[in-house]
């Protein structure tokens, strides 16, 4: 299968050679530094997605996107722009841009936009929703019945959950399955955006608030009108924007700094956080009014070791993804290496299993073997802090968990569940994962247990109040 194409429009060089360096080992990019040079490698180039700056000499971006939909068949475009060019964006966004990025941005999460757009545009229409919700487990299911149940409706909703556990690709399927589908989807990262920044950016500013305020500049509420605003990391908010935030969501009007109009915004506000916002309120640092309006249904998202039965689904749907994407005829995953997969606890779930699939993928000729999973959590004890985002080293796996796997699965050739084997060849974190395992789905007795795992109650006691675990 041949790359997806992407044709980069952007007046400054560097951002050129960086683009084609981070993309180009997903997809074929060609870039130009020029509007008008952009036009005419459309044309020839035929891309299936446009990265345009909306800033350039002479011919900027909006004026390249007029001349875009004149053309038969336009290709999409992603607009870049640096913080604070609201206007912009939203021009560019009513002409056709199907997705916004700001400036300075993170290359990991450039490439998972890109790749949502691609899943997005590629699905058939039966699939354009739940197909790219990848699971079968009750939790997932439950999960999906909320979304089913409440994403045509413009009640708020705020998804919990761990970093890694696709909660923005959750927000995106409940934006299009609403009645704002056809509006702007906007994310703002909560927690990315400098404090002194936030108010500014979420309602806008009028010319003259403050030092450097030449011109009015509408926020992200404004932006969002008639469509959905995702705030990411919404605990990160000051106490004085929260308060703000409150007012907005009450009275369904935005107050921009520096004036005293009331402008009425029409947007659906969903939310997500990966701390315990409930926690947070009874600690004084998130409002409880403004907790339970953010949070009419609260849909939790569950860590990947919460439904493990769910790994095999996911590995071999990335496998498919990526041996397409680099042009592999692989025969998927061997059942060693899945067994490792299903043994590991994913720390950074999704995400991290993602990362793991990638990056075997690139490396086997054939098939996914134990060796090539194990290979990659080796990369990940080997490798310095500080390393790039996204690659082995950054997923937290540690010499205990390679050594975990490592002896479960020996012990699991063996046909038996020893727990000195256990400890023995995988040491003390393996021995706190299996007695975990097993806790949760044995009913046997204590006497049972023991016998099971090849030791006496008292060991299997005090074993068990060493390691904080209790038998229900």
């Amino acid at each position: 299968m041949s790359k997806k194409t992407i044709l980069v429009i952007d007046d400054e060089p560097s951002f050129i050679r960086h683009f084609c360096r981070i993309l180009g080992e997903e997809y074929q990019v060609q870039g130009v530094s020029s509007a008008r040079e952009g036009l005419e490698r459309v044309e020839t180039f035929r891309p299936d997605l446009i990265l345009l700056d909306l800033k350039m000499p002479k011919m900027g971006g909006i004026e390249f996107l007029r001349e875009l939909k004149r053309m038969e068949s336009p290709a999409p475009a992603i607009v870049m722009s640096a913080y604070g060019d609201i206007p912009s964006v939203v021009q560019a966004m009513k002409l056709g841009g199907v997705d916004f990025i700001t400036k300075p941005f993170h290359d990991e999460k450039l490439k998972e936009d890109i790749r949502l757009f691609f899943s997005l545009s590629e699905s058939p229409q039966e699939q354009l929703y739940k197909g790219i919700i990848i699971g079968e487990s009750p939790q997932i299911q439950a999960v999906w019945a909320l979304i089913e149940k409440f994403a045509p409706s413009d009640i708020s909703i705020i998804l919990v959950g761990e970093s890694g556990t696709g909660k923005e690709l959750f927000v995106r399927t409940i934006h299009e399955m609403s009645k704002k589908g056809a509006g702007p989807f906007v994310p703002v990262d909560c927690a990315t955006i400098p404090e002194s920044l936030v108010e500014s950016e979420l309602f806008g500013y009028e010319k003259g608030a403050f030092t450097g305020a030449n011109t009015r500049k509408p926020g992200w509420f404004e932006t969002a009108h008639k469509g959905t605003l995702f705030l990411d990391e919404v605990g990160n908010l000051s106490s004085s924007v929260q308060a703000k935030l409150l007012r907005t969501l009450q009275e369904r009007t935005i107050s921009p700094i520096g004036s005293m109009r009331h402008i009425p915004v029409d947007v659906r506000v969903i939310s997500a956080t990966n701390i315990d916002l409930e926690q947070a309120v009874s600690d004084g640092g998130f409002r409880a009014d403004l907790y339970y309006r953010l949070s009419a249904v609260r849909v939790v998202i569950p860590p990947l070791r919460e439904r493990d039965g769910d790994i095999p689904l996911l590995a071999q749907h990335f496998v498919k993804l990526y041996g397409e994407r680099y042009g592999k005829e692989l025969k998927g995953i061997s059942a060693d290496a899945m067994r490792i997969l299903c043994s590991h606890s994913w720390p950074g779930n999704v995400r991290e299993l993602e990362n793991v699939i990638k990056w075997s993928v690139l490396m086997v000729r054939e098939e996914v073997t134990e060796q090539d999973i194990l290979s990659y959590f080796q990369q990940a004890v080997r490798q310095p802090r500080g390393a790039e985002a996204g690659l082995p080293w950054q997923t937290g796996a540690g010499q205990d968990e390679i050594n975990f796997m490592r002896g479960l699965h020996s012990a699991e050739l063996a046909g038996r569940t020893d727990l000195k084997k256990i400890r023995d060849q995988a040491g003390a974190e393996a021995e706190r994962r299996v007695l975990m395992n097993l806790l949760k789905k044995t009913s046997l007795k204590k006497s049972e247990l023991a016998s099971q795992l090849g030791v006496d109650r008292k060991t299997l006691r005090v074993k068990l109040r060493k390691l904080g675990l209790s038998l229900k």
